[in-house]
């Protein structure tokens, strides 16, 4: 059942004791009839009636119309302490599965594994925004210091002496091509892309389209129009005018009003230029460098 606000719940007891039919109430307040006779029903068994007392704040309201029932606590698990077990897993050693272990000792009724680690992924992801970065098969080694020493022995001296260790990895490299060495890298790095390109005719289609065709009911192409128009997905369309140096949001061009005296102004301001008063100082007012004229889909407005 939907929850009304507590001001709606007191409209609902205040009608109710004025003698109103419960039809009436519902079409008054903008609810339906079994939502109502539900809220008439909790207030029944909550003993309320109207007037409320005085001393009855919307908490105290709340809280007797939706009494929390020993099954709802019992259903709600302890809430882990997120930014705790963040800080934690900074240590060194420390992973998720032992901090849940953790909370489940102290809290046997609280949350399983999997939707422990569920939880607390999603709050990880709203700590700060991620960038994602492209990397080519084998262009470069990524090193991190793995946080724990290991005992190097030396066979001679039998000395025991602590190392450092560090692990690396090359980016998006294939495991099929470890055991190509150099020759691997290369190969994995010039393979191309599991979409074949475009035919030359359809790009050449684009092109064409884009500087001789208007799309209805606009004043330029758009990747999307444009995309829909040749079957193709908008990211293409948008390489394929990258590469020809097209960008058909941007008018090249002067905008002809469409006033019937235009050409008689233009006329007369071009003579104040020409042809001065005498002793007249002609001033331009130019519009910002920023502003540009667009076409208009009405005309008035041009």
């Amino acid at each position: 059942m939907k929850r009304l606000p507590m001001r709606k719940i007191r409209d609902v007891l205040r009608l109710s004791a004025e003698g109103l039919s419960t039809r009436q109430i519902a079409a008054s307040l903008a609810i339906g009839r079994t939502t109502l006779q539900g809220y008439l029903d909790r207030a029944r068994d909550a003993e309320l009636s109207w007037p409320l007392s005085a001393d009855l704040s919307d908490t105290d309201l709340e809280r007797q119309v939706y009494p929390r029932t020993a099954r709802d606590v019992s259903n709600r698990a302890t809430q882990p302490d997120w930014a705790h077990i963040h800080r934690d897993l900074r240590r060194k050693g420390v992973t998720l599965s032992l901090l849940w272990e953790e909370y489940r000792a102290d809290h046997p009724d609280g949350y399983g594994y999997s939707r422990f680690c569920e939880l607390y992924t999603r709050w990880e992801g709203k700590l700060s925004p991620v960038m994602r970065q492209r990397h080519p098969a084998g262009e470069r080694l990524f090193v991190d210091y793995a946080g724990h020493t290991v005992d190097v022995i030396d066979p001679t001296t039998g000395e025991v002496r602590t190392a450092q260790l560090f692990v690396a990895t090359l980016g998006a490299l294939q495991r099929d091509n470890l055991d190509e060495s150099v020759e691997g890298l290369k190969r994995d790095k010039t393979r191309p892309s599991r979409v074949p390109p475009l035919p030359m005719e359809t790009r050449l289609k684009v092109i064409t389209k884009t500087v001789q065709e208007t799309p209805p009911n606009a004043t330029h192409w758009s990747r999307s129009l444009m995309a829909e128009a040749m079957g193709i997905s908008p990211s293409s369309v948008g390489r394929i005018w990258a590469d020809a140096g097209l960008k058909p949001h941007i008018t090249r061009g002067f905008k002809v009003s469409n006033d019937p005296m235009f050409e008689e102004k233009v006329t007369k301001i071009v003579g104040l230029y020409l042809d001065p008063p005498d002793r007249a100082v002609v001033l331009c007012v130019d519009e910002k460098s920023q502003i540009q004229a667009l076409d208009r889909t009405q005309p008035g407005l041009a």
